[in-house]
This record gives C-alpha cells, sequence and structure tokens, in this order.
C-alpha cells in the first residue's frame, strides 16, 4: 500500500459517525449531568426534607443539549415547598456559576400541560456549557408517580433497544432549533413516535412532532 493510501484510510479511520457523535455528547452531558447532581451546594435544602430525583434526556440517557429535568419528592409531612423552594432559590443565586434563577408557583395557571406544583429554574455554567436546571414539585403525589413510572418504563425500552437509542438521538438532533435546543415536549413526541407509532425514519419523525403542534412554554 502506498503512502498516499495510507494517508486516506488513516483519514477515513479518524471520522467519527454522526451516530457515534450524538452518542459521544450524550454520554459527555450525562457525565455532567451527574456533576451537577452531585453539587451539595444546589441541593442541600432539599436533602434535608426528601430526595431529587433525575428524570427526563438526563435519566433517559438522550441528553442532546445542556438542560437537566429533576423533580422533588419530599418525604416529610406539613413542610412549606415554597419555603424550601425559596431557600434553594436564595442560596444559589450567590453561586458564582449561577447566571439566572426564577421560580413560579402557578405555572399550571397558564400552561395546561403543567400539573399544579412549584418550579424553579436555574442557569448553571459548568464546562463552558450553560445548563437550563428544571425543579419540580406536583402538589399532587400522584403526578409525581406517574411520571416516575414513565420514566423507568421508558427507559427499560430504550436499554433494551440499542438501535432505537441511537434513531431517537438522530432525531432529537434533527429537530434542534439554532440555539442548538429541542422544543419543549418535544422529546415525549419523538418517543411517541418510535414506540407507539413504530417509525423508524428521522423525516417521518420530524414530521409527526411537527404535526402535533408544539406550543412553546410559558415560562
Amino acid at each position: 500500500m502506498s503512502k498516499k493510501d495510507t494517508k486516506k484510510k488513516r483519514l477515513v479511520t479518524l471520522k467519527t459517525s454522526p451516530d457515534k457523535a450524538n452518542l459521544i455528547l450524550a454520554n459527555k452531558l450525562k457525565q455532567d449531568a451527574l456533576t451537577i447532581m452531585s453539587n451539595q451546594d444546589i441541593w442541600r435544602v432539599f436533602a434535608k426534607y426528601g430526595k431529587i430525583c433525575l428524570s427526563g434526556s438526563a435519566e433517559l440517557d438522550l441528553l442532546v443539549y445542556p438542560d437537566l429535568d429533576v423533580y422533588f419528592d419530599c418525604y416529610k409531612k406539613d413542610i412549606n415547598i415554597i419555603d424550601i423552594f425559596s431557600k434553594t432559590l436564595s442560596n444559589v443565586v450567590k453561586l458564582d456559576n449561577v447566571s439566572s434563577v426564577k421560580m413560579a408557583k402557578e405555572l399550571y395557571k397558564t400552561d395546561n400541560r403543567v400539573p399544579k406544583g412549584t418550579y424553579l429554574q436555574i442557569k448553571f455554567r459548568l464546562n463552558s456549557r450553560l445548563w437550563q436546571i428544571d425543579i419540580w414539585h406536583f402538589a399532587n403525589k400522584s403526578n409525581f408517580n406517574k411520571q416516575l413510572k414513565y420514566t423507568e418504563e421508558l427507559k427499560a425500552k430504550i436499554d433494551a433497544s440499542p438501535d432505537k437509542k441511537m434513531l431517537i438521538l438522530e432525531a432529537k438532533h434533527a429537530i434542534k432549533r439554532p440555539d442548538g435546543s429541542t422544543p419543549s415536549y418535544s422529546g415525549y413526541y419523538v418517543y411517541q413516535a418510535v414506540f407507539n407509532h413504530g417509525l423508524t425514519d428521522v423525516n417521518a419523525i420530524k414530521k409527526y412532532v411537527a404535526s402535533c403542534n408544539i406550543q412553546p412554554t410559558k415560562y
């Protein structure tokens, strides 16, 4: 084999396929998510009263953007949830890596996709990426249990189907907005397209997600 052919072969070998690149990014983002989850400065107040449960794309190992969804499961009765969220807000806004915080008590009044409860958003910088951390507590425990069960069942399906996992990552990258994020709730419709409707073509998945007429979030 000539030196020229050898060089060409090396260049081809060094190229990373889109599927592999998507998986590498998802794994890297998951590691960053776990780093954030281990940051006691963020979760200290919550830890006194209950448990923070990882959910969404981070729990499913399907991250395409630094966006972390977690749910607070409060173990103690007669505790004012607003106080817990307010104390957390007061603490984290002082952290150097935090650029902004936002809290809401009545999102369900402006967005019918959101159950009644409390919401805290933290913008947190880690490794040159600005993460959006969405922390939820549902007033009705059944809503929390339903979300937990849905995530567990979906994770089992994804873990059992590596090809579908790669397809979902490809589809999520295909529907990204200019800033790299995916439309709110779009992940749900991608999973539905793959597992409920059996779609295997990225363009067909994109078309299905577009047909769901996803409304932008109001928070």
